[in-house]
């Protein structure tokens, strides 16, 4: 009964002695047949009585052999579908070798003969198929490749975005502290200073040092010295040269340019005279960090366009080895982690 497969027993006049569950779920029909033939069966399931026949050939033909008698038979079942069974008919003696049994056999082949059919049909129409299979392979390949271009690109973005993000927010700072500084300027400090000390204020900031606020350990060495020059030279009290040596260091004049700071002395508001030195300086660095953070800001769009360039332009041509490898280089810098040198030895 737990064998998947069809199992009975018959006795010389085809009658039914025994079938297993497989064949047949049903209780009552099980037990009803035995002992009844198959044109019995037949009736009974409203079949066709050339199906009981067909089956009556395949036994006599064992009986008349002696020996195992298979054949295919093709049946439709309770929905309609056609199924596929291999069935036998094979001699056996009892166990107690009195009398003369013989086993009938069945096994669902469908699936194997529905593949058989599938691959002789595949078979018949190989070169269409495999024509066919290869530009979709073709195709497959060439959308997972453009999708590993994007996931790369989307890999970069967070760099793209550091790289991009630092200048801006250069230009942001920069533009706010202009911004702020020309408040001052219009609301008053221009106006307390004469013509003259604009003048110089804006000497000043032209030809002097445009490079970023100095270290604190140097700035407060420059204060020192400053302070120092003004005590022991100007004879001003430490108060009034700490006050001073903080807006000389701010307005970036150091302590051996006696000659600016015997100018900025000789005004007479020393301390707006600064303010305004330092302001004007202020607008000058503001804009060359500016005009830094743009250049940069194209720099990274500009590698970017190049980096991308291959995914849009199909076309073979000839490239710049050095220049691509440099301009990926430059897309990747966020990501490299330590100090690390990289040296390009390519001909250009």
């Amino acid at each position: 009964d737990i064998l998947p497969a069809d199992v009975a027993l018959f006795d010389n006049e085809m009658r039914f002695r025994f079938i297993n569950r497989t064949a047949i779920k049903d209780d009552k029909v099980r037990n009803w047949i035995i002992g009844k033939n198959e044109f019995e069966y037949a009736e009974m399931r409203g079949l066709p009585t050339s199906w009981a026949e067909g089956r009556r050939v395949y036994f006599e033909k064992m009986l008349e052999t002696g020996k195992l008698v298979e054949w295919i038979e093709e049946k439709k079942n309770v929905t309609g579908e056609i199924r596929y069974h291999l069935r036998s008919y094979s001699p056996s003696l009892a166990n107690d070798k009195s009398s003369v049994y013989y086993i009938g056999y069945g096994l669902d082949i469908t699936d194997t003969i529905q593949s058989k059919r599938a691959l002789e049909e595949l078979n018949s129409n190989l070169e269409q198929i495999i024509e066919k299979k290869t530009k979709e392979n073709m195709e497959l390949n060439a959308t997972i490749t453009e999708r590993e271009k994007l996931v790369a690109i989307g890999e970069l973005t967070m760099g793209i975005a550091h790289d991009l993000n630092s200048p801006i927010a250069s230009i942001r700072v920069g533009a706010e502290s202009i911004r702020e500084t020309l408040e001052q300027l219009f609301h008053g400090l221009i106006h307390d200073c004469t013509r003259e000390e604009l003048e110089f204020a804006c000497e000043n900031a032209m030809t002097g040092s445009a490079t970023p606020i100095m270290s604190g350990i140097r700035s407060l060495k420059e204060r020192s010295q400053i302070e120092n020059f003004l005590i022991s030279e100007k004879n001003l009290d430490k108060k009034t040269a700490a006050t001073l040596a903080e807006g000389l260091v701010k307005a970036k004049v150091e302590h051996e340019q006696t000659e600016k700071i015997e100018q900025v002395l000789q005004s007479s508001h020393p301390e707006k005279m600064l303010q305004l030195m330092k302001s004007i300086h202020t607008i000058r660095q503001m804009v060359d960090t500016i005009f830094h953070a743009a250049n940069r800001s194209a720099d990274v769009v500009s590698d970017l366009r190049k980096f991308t360039k291959s995914a849009v332009n199909q076309n073979k041509e000839c490239v710049n080895i050095k220049e691509s490898v440099t301009n990926v280089l430059r897309v990747l810098s966020s990501n490299m982690k330590g100090n690390i040198d990289i040296h390009i030895e390519v001909d250009d």
